[in-house]
């Protein structure tokens, strides 16, 4: 049972949401004598192992190329690895994140994960896919092929989460890993209320409450964040979020209303099938 547990905590574990990382454009050194350095030969040698001298006919007509030089040292993470690039025109500089992505999954390959991305993220492949609601499989993909901070991740996991959101498909995602990570999404970009409704149509009126303290956690100057209303008291802190920030008041009001009926409505039968029985 521990082990089923343990397996079943990775497996949900939750993507870390993180902020898209910076273009990067640091020059190490700019040395105009290497322009046109097609015309020379050099010899590379690798000091730490000892590579010196080795036959490359892939360097023929390399005046086109551009030259990366990785550190391939063992024990150093992919996130500090220095790797660099001496450009055509003698300029040496840092590597751009995209160059470090393929450099580090061709020296030190993650499991699954691609040196060229799959066309599944192309945007007219990602349009079929989200029109087919493969929602969990896109998520999947892209945390395979992608670091969560590249412009890729961020852009496929909008794009799944703008479409779930305006379809009103936020169920797909309950039970997953990427649940989570959506919620966030939603509530950072002020985005809960369609959210709000599905859980509420859902008798899950705790888990709704939780998005809206999240959404509180997130913009701590709204104003329903300043009523001081006790998050265990689900009806009321979320009427005061309806009543402050809600931007489809009418659709989460509706939604709420109809939740009370119910309720009231079960509370009436229960009430009459006691009386029936006497009690």
């Amino acid at each position: 049972m521990k082990e089923a547990t343990a397996k079943a905590k990775l497996l949900l574990q939750m993507p870390p949401v993180l902020k898209e990382r910076q273009h990067t454009n640091t020059v190490l050194e700019a040395n105009t004598s290497l322009h046109a350095h097609h015309d020379e030969k050099y010899v590379f040698t690798d000091i730490t192992f000892g590579i010196s001298d080795r036959a490359n006919t892939s360097l023929h007509a390399h005046h086109d190329e551009k030259y990366v030089f990785t550190d391939i040292t063992f024990g150093i993470s992919d996130r500090k690895r220095t790797i660099s690039v001496r450009d055509t025109d003698g300029t040496l500089r840092a590597a751009s994140w995209e160059e470090r992505d393929r450099m580090n999954q061709i020296y030190n390959p993650a499991p699954g994960r691609n040196v060229v991305l799959p066309k599944l993220f192309d945007e007219e492949n990602l349009k079929s896919a989200l029109v087919r609601k493969e929602y969990e499989f896109i998520l999947d993909s892209v945390c395979v092929q992608c670091e969560p901070d590249s412009s890729v991740y961020q852009r496929v996991c909008s794009g799944v989460y703008n479409a779930i959101d305006t379809h009103h498909h936020h169920h797909t995602l309950h039970s997953t890993r990427h649940y989570g990570p959506m919620c966030f999404y939603l509530a950072w970009h002020q985005r809960i209320d369609s959210l709000l409704v599905s859980l509420i149509q859902e008798e899950r009126l705790s888990d709704a409450a939780d998005i809206v303290f999240l959404y509180q956690l997130i913009h701590k100057d709204s104003k329903s964040a300043k009523l001081n209303i006790d998050p265990s008291q689900h009806m009321q802190f979320i009427k005061g979020y309806i009543e402050e920030d809600c931007l489809q008041r009418a659709q989460v009001q509706l939604a709420l209303q109809a939740y009370q009926d119910l309720q009231q409505q079960r509370q009436q039968h229960q009430h009459n099938v006691n009386t029936a029985h006497g009690l």
